[in-house]
């Protein structure tokens, strides 16, 4: 007798999630290194950059999911579909610098500046960036403070290289916070307190992981 066959969707989702705690396990275990004027070290940029990726990754996957469920078909963005559906307006705002900064990282937004070598300070600028043309849209030039190149919010790195852990931990409580919001709103479709991930030699889930990282001032 031939199985019945059921429904399948391709959706990414909490596999992203092993990788990503790699990621930053390995991040966590590393001497913290703060960004000068200009950029933070190679291996603190290059896993904070690649950890901001899959946690926004993640999250649009989970946003993706309720919007397939709900039979949203439009083109909105996903952080402005996300705005539709949060109850809470400050998070909404907080999930669209989230995605800010993960454009800036994907789209490798390139800026163009004078720089030079202070003693006991590192690189420093000779005079403001310019973000060369054809890079950041509207959206991200709306949540940009043009002086600092931080998101006006959460207050996140948009010029790319000097993205350190201190945005990583930003943006995964920020995203985490979203999850547990999208959880909350609709159970059917995520349920993240079942799956157990080993972290720094600890079972826990996903949110305990997250809540764990050290606050970080803004």
């Amino acid at each position: 007798m031939a199985k019945k066959p059921s429904g399948y969707l391709s959706i990414i989702g909490f596999g992203l999630i092993d990788p990503l705690l790699t990621l930053l396990e390995t991040l966590e275990a590393a001497p913290r290194q703060p960004p000068n004027e200009v950029q933070t070290g190679r291996g603190e940029n290059g896993y904070s950059v690649a950890i901001v990726v899959l946690a926004v990754m993640l999250l649009e996957s989970a946003i993706n999911m309720i919007r397939y469920h709900e039979r949203c078909t439009g083109r909105m963005h996903v952080a402005k579909y996300f705005a539709t559906i949060c109850p809470d307006p400050e998070l909404a705002e907080a999930i669209d610098e989230v995605f800010g900064v993960r454009d800036a990282i994907v789209h490798n937004h390139v800026w163009e500046a004078q720089i030079e070598w202070v003693r006991q300070q590192g690189m420093k600028f000779t005079a403001s960036p310019t973000l060369h043309e054809g890079y950041g849209d509207g959206r991200f030039k709306n949540i940009m403070e043009p002086k600092s190149r931080c998101t006006r919010r959460l207050r996140l790195n948009l010029f790319p290289s000097r993205i350190w852990r201190r945005d990583v931990h930003i943006v995964l409580k920020t995203v985490s916070r979203a999850l547990t919001t999208l959880e909350t709103w609709k159970p059917a479709y995520l349920d993240m307190d079942i799956e157990m991930y080993e972290f720094q030699g600890q079972e826990l889930t996903f949110p305990e992981i997250i809540a764990a990282l050290p606050e970080e001032k803004l």
